[in-house]
This record gives C-alpha cells, structure tokens and sequence, in this order.
C-alpha cells in the first residue's frame, strides 16, 4: 500500500467531465503544475456543487494553489490518483516548488 501525501499545485485550468457521464458539459478535473518544474496532475473528486462552480466562474481559480491528495509521486512532480483536497490563499504560487518530492523521488535532482 502507497503512502497517502499531500501537494501543493497552482491551478492552470480545469478538464471537462465525461461527455457519456451525468456531468456532461461540466468541469470534470482541476489541472495544476509546479511553479518551478512543469508537470501535470489532474485533480478528481470534485463535489457536483464545485463542478458547477468551475463550470460557471473557473477562470477565477487559475493561478491560485491547492492542495492536492494522492497515493505516492511520480518523477514528473504529479501525485498519483489525485484528489483535490482545498485551495490555499495562505500560500504563493512560488512556493509550489519540485522540492516538494522526496530527493529519492526526484532522482537526486
């Protein structure tokens, strides 16, 4: 079983849900990256009130960081299976920095 962490990512825009699901036509993921290292996760779990949310006024959270919950990391900076957890107004987008991932992780980098 994979260790459950927590990341921080800034928002760089939402995936549409399933065309065949019951949300079709709605946000379906929030997609963010590092401020320092480009890489792309794709946050579920959205609630059906976050998803009209995003749909209605999303371009109010691009830029702004989240934290996102996943079971380990790739190399590429992505948490694995992630879930969008909160948004962050405590915390800058240049703090959503690579060296978030363990040194064994990123490889030595």
């Amino acid at each position: 079983m994979k260790a459950v962490i927590e990341i921080d990512y800034i928002c760089k825009g939402f995936g549409d849900a399933d065309e065949k699901s019951k949300y079709a036509g709605m946000v379906g993921s929030v997609i963010g990256t590092l401020y320092d290292k480009e890489c792309t996760v794709k946050c579920s779990g959205l609630s059906e009130k976050d998803r009209k949310l995003y749909t209605e006024v999303g371009e109010l959270y691009l830029g702004k960081v989240f934290t996102a919950k996943g079971n380990g990391y790739y190399p590429s900076g992505a948490v694995r299976h992630p879930k969008l957890v909160k948004w962050r107004d405590d915390k800058t987008p240049e703090e959503c920095t690579y060296d978030q991932i363990p040194r064994e992780i990123r490889g030595g980098i």
